[in-house]
């Protein structure tokens, strides 16, 4: 299983726009999987802050109605339809957790309807809740964020995204205040490492969780923050990974491709 092409053709906008150039004012993502779509919104925000208008053109269906209206909510919301889900945790925190857990559920449901095992699901709902967790205690005050899966045939695609204060930042405001050379040695602390920014060896598993729910899985794993990107495709327990220098996405974006 590999990593969905339109990756590649977001690093090399990001790159272009990094470099001075201008993103153009419109973007046809009607085609894109939801895990590129997810890198593309983080991104886009950045670029709206410097003055820069750009719009993501997608297909009129429910996917683009969904992110419409989860993304403008100003209170924790949910979205789901045709494969589809989408969840934006926000608000009061009681109703994001019960949103976020019926979130859960409609993935698990949506992956067993398509014939994954259920101890498969099992473990991937428990990976995807732990990464998004993790925007609120990793992000940093006031992260916007969302999570989606997108299920077609026997392939899914999920993401947990959020325009938070990014890997490095995350490493240093930690319990222990870890300085870390660059964001590439801190994707490896995170992803391969699962080196917890508390300091407790306790804790840092997210990653370890989800490579161990997709182990048994034709799955590829792309996590993007700062100016860096690691990759691990293929077979999730051969501890192969690329990590890439990247233009700076302001934030963190997880996505997790899978068949069955």
């Amino acid at each position: 299983m590999g990593l969905p092409s339109d990756f590649d053709d977001i690093d090399d906008l990001a790159q272009l726009v990094e470099q001075g150039g201008a993103p153009p004012s419109d973007i046809d993502t009607q085609n894109f999987e939801i895990g590129p779509l997810a890198e593309l919104i983080v991104l886009r925000r950045r670029w709206r802050s410097s003055g820069t208008a750009c719009r993501l053109r997608m297909a009129a269906d429910s996917r683009r109605e969904q992110l419409n209206t989860v993304m403008s909510a100003k209170e924790s919301s949910l979205a789901f339809g045709g494969g589809f889900g989408l969840f934006r945790p926000a608000g009061d925190e009681e109703q994001s957790l019960l949103r976020g857990h019926n979130f859960l559920l409609k993935l698990g449901s949506a992956l067993e309807q398509a014939g994954l095992p259920v101890e498969s699901s099992r473990l991937v709902k428990g990976a995807l809740g732990e990464l998004i967790d993790n925007i609120s205690e990793h992000a940093g005050p006031l992260p916007e964020g969302f999570s989606a899966f997108e299920i077609q045939g026997n392939i899914a695609c999920l993401t947990v995204a959020d325009a938070g204060q990014g890997i490095v930042k995350g490493y240093k405001t930690g319990a222990i205040g870890e300085t870390v050379e660059s964001a590439e040695l801190a994707l490896q602390w995170a992803v391969v490492d699962h080196r917890s920014r508390s300091g407790d060896t306790a804790r840092g598993t997210g990653f370890a969780t989800v490579l161990r729910a997709i182990r048994s899985l034709d799955a590829a794993l792309r996590v993007r923050s700062d100016n860096a990107s690691l990759e691990i495709e293929g077979a999730a327990g051969s501890g192969v990974w690329t990590i890439r220098e990247q233009a700076k996405l302001q934030g963190f974006v997880v996505t997790l491709r899978f068949g069955w």
